[in-house]
């Protein structure tokens, strides 16, 4: 298994080091933070293989090179300085107990230690030495990498050069946006074929395919249509038109399947993305497919079809390593939280001394959107969509915008799940804030919390006035009567029916407020919970 995956100048990353579990790797991260250059990387490290091409010079781009470490080159060689051109580097590390990676051992690495692994170097050809030199005559022309005059080296680190034959597992990338139908299809039908049938019955079902194919320019229709074809002499010779019969042109290559007698071009991009995840999935039952390489499994798919989806992937996994991207919480809660790698400002962050009881609370209740909390700049949590929505006014009367708009999510979570949320952020550092009603006993909400505030990242907001138990009795005491009727459209006459009011129409008064142009006051925690 992948223990260590380090990256250098590709794509997204300048310097880049990745630790990984045996088991599970989920990578969380916000868009462009570089969750599919990873999977990338690590299938490029192990197959020489990008965008499912064999990598090769002429297929070689300069955009493939960090645009930082790009800037830095040209910015140089502007400046009349003769630099290296930068190089792409990435290194797996594998745990060193398999038998059958002992031969990639060696020190030929970036950090110069006795380690089981592979590496590509993406570099300049020394042997382009002088056509550089050349093309430094003239800097202003140079504003890429020159890929023309560089070489793709692919070694272990013990230096011998590698081939698609020399490891001792293989990495499998799925991603079922581009993966082409016909090729998963052909594999497993073929498969399907060499198991079921006898080499006789094999050329029977040929020879029947080749009658077929004879029997198609027999048809009335395509006679017709070589009739015209042979009256247009475009050569001396005949021009007409049948199938083909060569044996490039095998039957099974001609088959294709059906799900429920549909063709499957005809069915739903849900069901085409499970059927080929399934089968790419299918694909890699050989030891060596040790690596499964996922790319947001959930996309086109339902919550009931990705839960049948990620059922199967799991019966799929013992005995290999999976590492997976994904915008979907319901796949991080189901696999494991616990699992969790975030990608943030190009550092990847583990969970950590996450407790069992919060794993299992989030793997039994999948539905929390746990990775609002997670990629949010800042979070703050409250009781209801009531407290939502006035949260939300109070920050957008002071700050003119809404929250979501400066990254700060402010979201809804039952009471008893708090604690659930603060575990994730305590593990990750995220900046989090709960606003919560004291219930009549300010006291007891500070001993709920307590282990909670001695972290610098997070803040309980609360009144430490018991007799305004709720945010409703606050708002209907720190606001005018006649501004509050006028809101809701009420004639009440003390500020206890007010509140009575607001408490039995939550979300309806809370919705009002939301929406007036008249002057709100707001509780001082409130207050405090926006700063």
């Amino acid at each position: 298994m992948i223990a260590r995956v380090v990256i250098e100048n590709f794509k997204a990353f300048r310097r880049f080091e990745l630790e990984l579990n045996d088991d599970i790797n989920i990578i969380i991260g916000n868009n462009e933070s570089g969750k599919t250059t990873i999977l990338e990387a690590i299938h490029l490290a192990m197959t020489l293989r990008l965008n499912g091409r064999t990598l090769q010079i002429p297929d070689l781009s300069p955009y493939l090179f960090n645009t930082e470490a790009v800037e830095e080159f040209v910015q140089q060689v502007q400046e009349g300085e003769n630099p290296e051109p930068p190089r792409i580097l990435v290194e797996v590390y594998f745990n060193d107990t398999a038998d059958e990676v002992q031969q990639l051992r060696g020190s030929n690495n970036s950090r110069r230690e006795d380690a089981v692994g592979v590496r590509v170097e993406i570099r300049f050809n020394d042997e382009f030495s002088e056509e550089y030199a050349k093309l430094l005559e003239n800097p202003d022309a140079l504003f890429l990498v020159p890929v023309e005059y560089y070489t793709v080296d692919w070694y272990s680190f013990a230096n011998s050069r590698l081939t698609s034959r020399s490891l001792g597992l293989r990495a499998f990338y799925i991603d079922s946006t581009s993966l082409k139908f016909q090729n998963g299809a052909d594999y497993y039908l073929q498969r399907v074929i060499n198991e079921t049938l006898a080499p006789k019955d094999r050329v029977l079902l040929a020879m029947a395919y080749r009658t077929l194919k004879h029997s198609f320019a027999d048809a009335a229709q395509i006679k017709a249509i070589n009739a015209e074809l042979a009256a247009h002499r475009l050569t001396e010779k005949k021009l007409s038109l049948s199938l083909d019969i060569s044996p490039r042109s095998g039957w099974e290559s001609s088959l294709i399947p059906y799900l429920d007698d549909v063709p499957f071009p005809f069915i739903g991009q849900g069901g085409q993305h499970v059927l080929k995840t399934l089968w790419a999935l299918k694909r890699s039952v050989s030891d060596e497919d040790r690596v499964v390489l996922l790319e947001e499994p959930e996309n086109h798919l339902s919550f009931s079809a990705m839960n049948k989806l990620i059922s199967q992937v799991q019966q799929q996994l013992p005995g290999r390593q999976l590492i997976a991207t994904t915008h979907s919480p319901y796949i991080l809660n189901k696999l494991g939280i616990e699992h969790l790698l975030l990608l943030a400002n190009g550092r990847p962050t583990k969970i950590a001394n996450l407790s069992k009881s919060t794993r299992e609370y989030f793997k039994k209740l999948p539905g929390y959107d746990t990775l609002r909390i997670i990629l949010a700049k800042k979070a703050i949590l409250v009781e209801g969509p009531s407290d939502e929505l006035i949260v939300q006014k109070a920050y957008k009367i002071k700050y003119g915008k809404l929250p979501i708009q400066d990254e700060i999510d402010v979201m809804s979570v039952r009471g008893l799940s708090f604690k659930r949320f603060l575990d994730i952020a305590v593990a990750l550092q995220l900046d989090v804030v709960v606003v919560t009603d004291n219930d009549a006993n300010s006291a007891r909400v500070a001993r709920n919390y307590a282990d909670y505030t001695k972290h610098s990242n997070i803040r309980i907001c609360y009144s430490s006035d018991d007799a305004l138990h709720t945010l409703e009795r606050h708002m209907a005491e720190v606001n005018p009567l006649a501004t509050l009727n006028s809101v809701f459209g009420t004639k009440l006459t003390s500020k206890i029916d007010m509140a009575d009011h607001m408490i039995n129409h939550k979300t309806d008064c809370a919705m009002k407020i939301f929406d007036t142009d008249k002057e709100i006051v707001f509780p001082g925690y409130i207050n405090d919970a926006i700063e």
